[in-house]
């Protein structure tokens, strides 16, 4: 009886390492990273957001994003892939408050709130780069 109560908590301690390990799981792979740069405080900002439904704050911890927000998320990176493949840099002109760098598998954007020519999924990447900082992150504005 002895032996059998040892083999079932030997059991029960393997089984709990692996799945505190994940393994087995698959992770999530990342959508894309993006840094805010910027003048004034809380302008430099560090996310990385996974297919998974979280986001990592300036390398802290994971949190949750809701559905919306991981909707948006895919939507970004689908809109912005060909030019992220191409390296698309837009120029930032004076007068600007941000600069972004977005970072995928496949390439790398980057703009500034001030470039020329910003497409809608450029300014709709910088409102979600704030949103996370502020409502999911509580980093400042």
């Amino acid at each position: 009886m002895r032996h059998a109560i040892s083999i079932v908590l030997v059991a029960v301690t393997v089984s709990a390492a692996l799945l505190a390990a994940g393994c087995g799981g698959e992770v999530a792979p990342d959508l894309f990273e993006v840094l805010r740069g910027g003048q004034g405080a809380g302008a430099g900002v560090d996310l990385v957001v996974s297919d998974d439904g979280f986001v990592r704050c300036n390398h802290g911890p994971k949190r949750m994003i809701t559905g919306d927000e991981l909707l948006s998320a895919r939507a970004l990176q689908s809109a912005l892939d060909s030019d992220a493949r191409h390296h698309r840099r837009l120029a930032a002109r004076p007068g600007g408050e941000f600069t972004y760098v977005l970072r995928m598998q496949d390439g790398t954007v980057s703009w500034a709130d001030s470039s020329l020519g910003l497409r809608s999924p450029y300014q709709q990447a910088a409102e979600l780069t704030h949103q996370l900082a502020t409502t999911v992150c509580g980093l400042a504005a």
